[in-house]
């Protein structure tokens, strides 16, 4: 479940009801599809990852199945990607404030960071997949 509330976020379910009005049925298509795809990944795949309990990360996973170099490869760019996006979601959210609040963009890039940091520290992964799981439904 947390699997699919992370992959098929609002902006998916707006595109497709969107399609669906300018198109029709066979433009929402898609969006169904992307949904029985993503459902059936993990019906068909959950039980296989059962060999992986000891790991805690993909670089953990890829090191079980490829070697120590794979997982320490694999490390490094999850970390990059993980910076990226920490930075997406800092510049995302510091916009917001920039636009909304009329905030100076540099002072809400470090309310931002700083909002984003604590709320995942305090609250956990549990705090980030509850989210996932609440906007999945309500979109």
């Amino acid at each position: 479940m947390t699997y699919l509330a992370t992959m098929l976020c609002g902006s998916d379910l707006f595109r497709g009801v969107k399609k669906l009005s300018i198109i029709g049925v066979s433009g929402f298509a898609s969006t169904i599809g992307l949904l029985l795809g993503f459902s059936l990944r993990y019906f068909f795949l959950a039980d296989k990852f059962v060999h992986f309990k000891d790991c805690i990360s993909i670089g953990d996973i890829s090191g079980k199945l490829y070697g120590k170099q794979a997982k320490i490869y694999t490390g490094v760019v999850a970390f990059l990607s993980t910076i990226v996006w920490y930075g997406m979601q800092v510049h995302i959210l510091a916009s917001t404030f920039h636009s909304f609040l009329n905030i100076d963009l540099v002072k809400a890039s470090y309310y931002s960071a700083i909002i984003i940091s604590l709320y995942t520290s305090m609250g956990g992964m549990k705090s980030v997949v509850s989210t996932d799981i609440l906007q999945f439904f309500l979109l």
